[in-house]
């Protein structure tokens, strides 16, 4: 059995791996105060050490969280300047600042160019106005390539018509406790075409903080009907999660059955 000290002298040598792939590029000075900002923080956000580009292997592996509101964290991104960061399987983007000129220059040139799950989480409730922040969020999704998660936010019908299409690839799309204005039934029908979805969780976004569809049931109801404007995405998609959105389980069932959309597995309930 392996000892825990053995343990540990493994993970900081994972860390130092971790420092020399991301920072060879630097010039020493900076190596140096690089090193040291983030092997404080990659002891807890680090599962796993990076892939090597020449060993073949897949990389089906790791996690990085970014807290962005801390300061330690964007110290560290702040010292990636222009450096790629390496394929990994999940990035975390924790507290997300679209106003933040540092949060947007690291994900339009510091990004992995393949992760295969992203999350979100957007700082506040601030609702993604700026037009370069939504892009960025847009050029990310062909980077990622089984999973999307985006958590807390508000985006606007019109920003909702090029969202979902851009991650229309995706396995598993999530737009959970985020604010969904659809006032109008958006039309999908060519955008959702060849869509790989087959589970769409909106967990909590129904809740009166946030979309509130308890009291307005009728911009889910347009929601639903624009994304059964796709054929594509109704014979791709088998799963769909409300759950703690205010809606019943039969209102929900009817909504899907008016829009033709059927054999998916309904889940209101946690």
């Amino acid at each position: 059995m392996e000892k825990i000290g053995d343990w540990d002298r493994k993970r900081k040598g994972r860390n130092r791996a971790l420092e020399r792939s991301l920072f060879s590029k630097e010039k020493k000075q900076d190596y140096k105060h690089c090193c040291s900002v983030h092997y404080n923080i990659f002891g807890e956000i680090m599962y796993e050490t990076p892939l090597d580009p020449n060993s073949g292997e897949s990389f089906n592996f790791g996690c990085f969280y970014c807290r962005f509101k801390k300061g330690r964290y964007l110290t560290f991104i702040q010292k990636l300047r222009y450096l790629k960061f390496f394929d990994i399987n999940s990035f975390m983007l924790l507290n997300f600042n679209p106003l933040n000129k540092l949060t947007m220059r690291f994900m339009d040139f510091s990004f992995p160019n393949n992760v295969n799950d992203i999350v979100f989480t957007l700082q506040d409730k601030i609702i993604m106005k700026p037009l370069k922040c939504f892009n960025s969020v847009i050029r990310l999704s062909s980077k990622v390539l089984k999973n999307a998660l985006f958590y807390e936010f508000c985006f606007t019908n019109s920003q909702l018509k090029r969202l979902i299409p851009a991650y229309k690839h995706v396995r598993i799309l999530s737009l959970e406790a985020c604010k969904l204005s659809v006032p109008t039934v958006p039309d999908f029908s060519n955008a959702l075409e060849n869509s790989k979805i087959k589970k769409l969780i909106l967990d909590g976004s129904g809740q009166p903080s946030w979309s509130d569809w308890g009291n307005n049931l009728d911009e889910f109801k347009n929601l639903i009907q624009g994304l059964a404007t796709s054929p594509d995405f109704k014979s791709s998609l088998d799963t769909v999660k409300i759950r703690n959105c205010m809606i019943e389980q039969h209102v929900a069932q009817e909504i899907f059955l008016e829009c033709q959309i059927m054999r998916v597995e309904i889940l209101t309930r946690v």
